[in-house]
């Protein structure tokens, strides 16, 4: 592999001198490696070198050429070069030593660049609780009349809470509720346990360290987040409800990730609390209404045009409403607090 054989790319070459990676590490493979221990045993034996020496000193001889190579000063050159290069040699073999490449990888993984990875895996997850946590709930809660009750509406926002990892659902006399914390998790396993799940069980599952819902807490959600003067149709409220609880769990949750090393836990404000306060203050709670507002409206005049023309089937609004309230969402999550991970 020696200029001839692989010079950089137009690509290549951009990469490294136009492109910024932050603090995200880049290391160069230099794979097919083995190409050089050929060059280096043609040297040696024009040097006068043995065959047998030769052979066995032309890896290191290759390795050696290839640190004062052109590959090597190219990278040493550019705006912004990698953390660090490997060379690989016959990855082709069954069995090949990647040891340097884990090695190297490791080392260019400092402690920032792992935050950095994490948060964006953490914000991914978030989202992917978001999501199933609007659409399973408004596909089983669109008819209005099992849901105007204090109680549905209560049991709303602890299906919804069961969704983030750092609630526990803890209702009283509801197994059901709680199951949901690790049912969605372990759909595909349960029907082979045997026996059933049992409540000790899902204690078990359920971390030590989570912030609990109980009862109480959806009563006071429910309060806060209906308390505001409106003259919606029960679909709209309940959807707005829906709406206003996911932005808040998400966002609680770095509330809670940021103080549970700290907390005690007999006397601690549930992380939802806090983010239930910093919602109702924030411009998001109106932004939030609008949204679901028009995306409830543009709803009820798909399904008046489907009766009219005798469709039998909502499905497409349905989809269409699920999509733009999880826009609406997304679109008005809060601000993370300060130095949450």
């Amino acid at each position: 592999m020696d200029e001839a054989s692989r010079s950089f790319t137009a690509g290549e070459v951009k990469f490294f001198s136009q492109c910024d990676t932050g603090s995200i590490p880049v290391i160069v493979l230099f794979t097919k490696f083995d190409y050089l221990y050929n060059v280096a045993y043609t040297q040696l034996k024009s040097m006068g070198t043995s065959w047998k020496d030769a052979k066995a000193l032309a890896p290191k001889h290759a390795e050696e050429s290839f640190a004062n190579g052109p590959q090597l000063n190219f990278l040493k050159d550019v705006p912004r070069p990698p953390k660090a290069y490997v060379c690989l040699p016959s990855m082709d073999n069954e069995g090949a030593d990647c040891g340097p490449l884990i090695e190297h990888t490791a080392a260019a993984l400092d402690n920032e660049v792992l935050k950095q990875l994490f948060v964006s895996t953490q914000q991914t997850i978030l989202e992917l609780c978001m999501r199933y946590a609007i659409e399973k709930t408004l596909l089983e809660h669109l008819d209005p009349a099992e849901t105007t009750t204090s109680g549905g509406q209560k049991a709303i926002i602890a299906k919804m809470g069961a969704w983030f990892p750092h609630i526990s659902v803890r209702l009283s006399q509801s197994l059901e509720v709680v199951l949901i914390n690790v049912g969605h998790l372990l759909a595909s396993k349960c029907k082979s346990v045997d026996p059933p799940l049992s409540l000790s069980y899902v204690e078990h599952v359920v971390p030590l360290f989570a912030d609990e819902l109980h009862d109480d807490h959806c009563v006071e959600i429910q309060s806060r987040l209906l308390s505001v003067p409106s003259h919606s149709l029960p679909l709209e409220n309940i959807i707005q409800l829906i709406s206003a609880v996911v932005v808040i769990f998400e966002h609680s949750f770095y509330i809670f990730d940021k103080w549970h090393y700290i907390w005690d836990q007999q006397k601690h404000v549930p992380s939802f609390y806090v983010a239930l306060e910093q919602y109702m203050a924030s411009l998001h709670a109106a932004a939030v209404r609008k949204g679901v507002s028009a995306a409830v409206q543009a709803y009820e005049e798909a399904v008046a045009t489907a009766a009219k023309r005798r469709e039998s089937s909502y499905c497409r609004a349905k989809v269409e409403l699920i999509k733009t309230v999880l826009e609406v969402a997304l679109n008005n999550r809060l601000s993370r607090p300060d130095n949450a991970t």
